[in-house]
């Protein structure tokens, strides 16, 4: 189990694909959860819709995880469903005493609006690929024509 603890707000602008980018800047950095689920939890996940989580967690698998699990509160569900008028979902945090492989902070407020290019994993931000597009696109080049050579198609 690795825990993912979410501090702050994204700014205005950062979309669930830039939150995803930059965990899995931290994930390859470190390589750490292969094989493993991904817990997601910290006040962080309060300042996130639905939708933006639903964003987050379908690209956890990029990161080799085998699944995800986000914490449960009151921006879970529809108003009127049973999970969240008393039924049987109530928020959950991580409990007292559970212990984890390993951590992950990200701090939302901090996370960029960036992108990724294809074979090529690493977190860049928008407004420094802008500045030097050929540095980034001259790498993603020379990896594509390495991946031909061995025979696969791209």
């Amino acid at each position: 189990m690795v825990l993912v603890w979410l501090t702050g707000t994204p700014p205005h602008g950062v979309g669930p694909h830039d939150v995803a980018i930059a965990l899995c800047g931290e994930v390859y950095k470190n390589g750490f959860v292969k094989n493993k689920v991904m817990e997601f939890f910290g006040p962080g996940v309060a300042h996130l819709p639905m939708d933006y989580r639903t964003g987050i967690d379908v690209m956890t698998t990029e990161t080799a995880c085998l699944s995800s699990i986000w914490e449960t509160d009151q921006n879970e569900g529809l108003p009127d469903h049973p999970r969240t008028t008393g039924g049987f979902m109530r928020p959950e945090a991580p409990p007292r005493g559970r212990y984890y492989d390993s951590l992950i902070t990200i701090d939302l407020s901090t996370v960029e609006c960036t992108i990724a290019l294809p074979m090529h994993p690493r977190p860049t931000p928008i407004p420094g690929f802008k500045a030097n597009p050929g540095t980034s696109c001259t790498r993603w080049k020379g990896t594509r024509r390495a991946v031909r050579r061995q025979g696969h198609p791209s």
